[in-house]
């Protein structure tokens, strides 16, 4: 098989890989001769691959709806933390005028 400068390593290792798969399937299914032998390889491999891309996108939106969830904590957080700032000033406020209240009576 050809392939680029560079990439026969790894070409080696491909190859291995697909020997070691065949070699399972063989021992599990028999001979049944190496071109079905190789199209179920492929199968068992294709079948993998397609697993791991539903794996992957179930992760991209856990992710995503976390990054929801997230956002709406931040916003509740915002919210709750403008609410008590609010209530401060107003406390405040009351502080001043009791205050004032008192040295208006004190004098």
């Amino acid at each position: 098989i050809a392939c680029e400068d560079g990439q026969e390593p790894q070409l080696r290792d491909l190859a291995a890989e697909l020997n070691d798969e065949v070699k399972s399937l063989a021992a599990a299914v028999g001979q049944i001769g190496d071109g079905q032998l190789l199209v179920i390889t492929g199968l068992s491999l294709i079948d993998r691959l397609n697993d791991l891309r539903r794996e992957l996108t179930a992760l991209r939106e856990q992710a995503r709806a976390g990054k929801a969830a997230d956002k709406a904590r931040v916003k509740i957080a915002e919210t709750h933390a403008a609410d008590l700032e609010s209530q401060i000033v107003a406390a405040l406020k009351r502080l001043e005028a009791l205050t004032a209240s008192l040295e208006a009576t004190a004098s």
